[in-house]
């Protein structure tokens, strides 16, 4: 994973820079959600999280799913796993790298996978 000089369209940021602005994004775009609710109480929406309602168990999402838009949810059978199992420290060739600039900041979360 390269901590520098990191492309995304026509901007290149840090690694941690980038991950700013992805939490801003969501934040804002959170915020517009609870505006937009308080000016219209019957405004829903679901928030799924990958590491609480998918990477468990993809039923978890696919039972919020169902339940968000009123409809039930017939058994399934999902298939598909995860195509990287194991440690990110094995997943990630520089991972000393990225753990000492995620480590000590609020997105140390990340290593944990």
């Amino acid at each position: 994973i390269p901590l520098e000089d990191i492309s995304h369209g026509f901007a290149q940021r840090s690694l941690l820079a980038w991950l700013e602005i992805y939490e801003q994004g969501h934040a804002a775009m959170l915020e517009l959600l609870r505006t937009a609710q308080g000016q219209q109480p019957d405004l829903d929406w679901l928030e799924l999280v990958y590491e609480d309602h998918i990477e468990p168990d993809p039923c978890i999402a696919y039972t919020m799913v169902c339940e968000q838009l009123k409809i039930d949810a017939p058994p399934v059978s999902v298939e598909l796993r995860r195509i990287n199992p194991g440690p990110l420290s094995r997943l990630i060739s520089n991972y000393d790298e990225v753990s000492q600039v995620l480590g000590p900041t609020r997105f140390a979360w990340m290593l944990e996978a």
